[in-house]
């Protein structure tokens, strides 16, 4: 017969403790939120495709699709700018112990090495998979935190990822026409035809 819990060493209440929130963390599915974004975000959004927003920053930035959680601090955020590899960025202040495993989904794993303090460049090949599929699907070792799992919906993606090249391609005109002062420094350009 085993002792009662609060007559166990320390070590092994703490010790049973973190194996069972080990084993609840293992146990709950990945965790799916709503994307919302912030007001500079919507401010500089040119379309929005299911879960995804096409921003073009002011200035010679290029266009890129986002999907964001400002409601949600804790969740990681995805920007994929034109003919680059999605890169994803966690709000972990004290880093990340370990790569990001990601998949689209029932796909296979992969790995993408920490850049910086919590920042990931998924591999350029899988935005094929992405537009493809469903959802990404990410986990990630805060350090001195849970394993955070993430399911990162891809409704949208397609249409956003083609509308931020298309952006980006139109963009040196619009930029061009304000500096000569023929369109707001802000200029848009709105590739949403059911927009007013």
């Amino acid at each position: 017969m085993l002792p009662p819990f609060e007559s166990s060493p320390a070590w092994q209440r703490a010790a049973t403790a973190s194996i069972v929130a080990l084993l609840l963390t293992a146990a709950l599915p990945a965790t799916a939120v709503t994307p919302s974004w912030s007001e500079w975000e919507r401010e500089h959004a040119v379309a929005r495709y299911g879960d995804w927003m096409v921003i073009r920053p002011p200035g010679a930035e290029p266009c890129y699709a986002k999907q964001s959680y400002d409601e949600h601090p804790a969740h990681i955020e995805v920007t994929v700018r034109a003919g680059r590899a999605p890169v994803l960025i966690g709000p972990y202040v004290q880093g990340v112990e370990g790569p990001l495993r990601y998949r689209v989904d029932r796909g296979p794993q992969r790995i993408a090495p920490a850049r910086g303090m919590a920042a990931f460049s998924l591999a350029p090949d899988v935005v094929p998979e992405m537009r493809a599929g469903a959802v990404l699907v990410v986990a990630v070792d805060p350090r001195g935190l849970p394993t955070w799992r993430q399911r990162i919906s891809l409704r949208g993606f397609t249409a956003a990822t083609r509308a931020a090249q298309q952006c980006l391609e139109a963009a040196p005109a619009a930029l061009s026409h304000a500096r000569d002062g023929d369109a707001s420094r802000d200029a848009r350009v709105d590739l949403d035809p059911s927009r007013p």
